[in-house]
């Protein structure tokens, strides 16, 4: 069974919009992430200025993109793609940053995705049998 945390995205999605869902994460976000950067504010330059809006307006995007997927299809099947951005995330850091590939990152990010793999594959097939028994 999934998470309580997990399915919260999924609930809300019977009961809202899209766009509603994805405005109070972003305002949840951004209030609960003042308190650490109005302690270690730096003034910031008009060329980040930019870029942080570009990534706000790229996540907001991504976000808005992952709760229709919570809408359309079961959370079995969406939930292991958010994993991908442990592929993403490694990437840039490796070309952007120069950050070295280890056993760690390989390894603890193979166990993510096995084990995510196995429980969205054990969730449908107990979902289909479950199905199954109430005909």
């Amino acid at each position: 069974m999934w998470q309580r945390g997990e399915q919260l995205p999924k609930k809300l999605t019977e009961t809202d919009s899209n766009t509603v869902i994805v405005a109070v994460l972003s305002l949840v976000c951004t209030l609960v992430l003042m308190i650490p950067a109005a302690h270690s504010w730096q003034s910031v330059s008009l060329r980040e200025y930019g870029l942080l809006f570009g990534t706000a307006g790229f996540a907001t995007l991504g976000h808005f993109c992952l709760t229709h997927a919570f809408r359309c299809a079961p959370i079995a099947a969406v939930q292991p793609v958010t994993y991908l951005q442990l592929v993403w995330a490694t990437l840039l850091g490796i070309l952007l940053f120069g950050d070295a590939l280890d056993f760690y990152v390989i390894g603890g990010g193979a166990m993510l995705v096995i084990s995510t793999t196995y429980i969205a594959h054990r969730e449908s097939v107990l979902s289909k049998q479950q199905a199954a028994g109430k005909s």
